[in-house]
């Protein structure tokens, strides 16, 4: 594939982003779903941290086993069989609604708990590429108006635990950097799509939705059918 429509969800839209700046001749749009690390961590936010009694006690005991490299599946290893596969059961069954049939939901919460239960691989780049509390160390927020790539979508979900707003200032980054530009195309397009009734898991918890924003964000609205209902773009 010489140019691709390149899409990422949660620490795949970060890596996406890094692979955009390093590789800009091989993407066409970049569609970044829910993605880690777009904020930057101003000073009030790390102040918060800060704060007493049973609150800071569990950030301490978080952020320890944090910098000392655990992950949510490390956690999850530690569990009895029959836990861990419980979680993910009631993952499954709250989250994909009563119109999935049993079997599907059994089948999603079989790939989530076997993929965790695996020795880890990936998961451990976390510590280095992300702050506590997901922040990254390099936030993208700046990084994406200078992207040598014609359009950039955001997708969220209206429950969403990412925050859309930092998708918005970098929308605005990119048409403030246009509108200085005397006129020649400097970065981006961007827009920024909230999809109903799902979480940072929109894919599976709306696919519907999410499929149509994903078909507009590629490029293709003119393939959809008249009467379709697109998800809110946010301005």
């Amino acid at each position: 594939i010489e140019r691709m429509i390149l899409a990422g969800h949660s620490m795949g839209g970060y890596l996406s982003v890094a692979y955009c700046e390093r590789y800009p001749e091989r993407v066409e749009r970049l569609i970044l779903i829910s993605p880690v690390g777009v904020p930057v961590e101003t000073k009030e936010i790390t102040a918060s941290r800060t704060s007493t009694g049973g609150v800071q006690v569990r950030r301490w005991i978080f952020g320890s086993l944090f910098h000392l490299g655990w992950t949510p599946c490390s956690a999850l290893r530690m569990m009895p069989y029959s836990m861990g596969h419980s979680y993910f059961e009631s993952w499954a069954e709250s989250h994909l609604g009563p119109e999935t049939p049993s079997d599907e939901k059994n089948a999603v919460a079989d790939y989530l708990f076997y993929n965790c239960l695996m020795p880890g691989s990936g998961e451990y780049c976390v510590q280095r590429l992300l702050n506590l509390y997901a922040y990254a160390k390099e936030p993208t927020m700046h990084r994406i108006p200078r992207l040598n790539v014609s359009h950039v979508s955001f997708l969220y979900g209206t429950d969403d635990w990412m925050d859309s707003k930092w998708a918005l200032n970098v929308q605005r980054l990119c048409e403030q950097q246009q509108q200085s530009s005397s006129g020649k195309k400097v970065g981006p397009e961007v827009q920024v799509f909230k999809i109903t009734n799902a979480g940072h898991m929109l894919l599976m918890e709306n696919w519907k939705d999410f499929n149509t924003a994903m078909i507009v964000s590629a490029g293709g609205r003119q393939s959809l059918p008249r009467n379709t209902i697109i998800p809110d773009c946010l301005v």
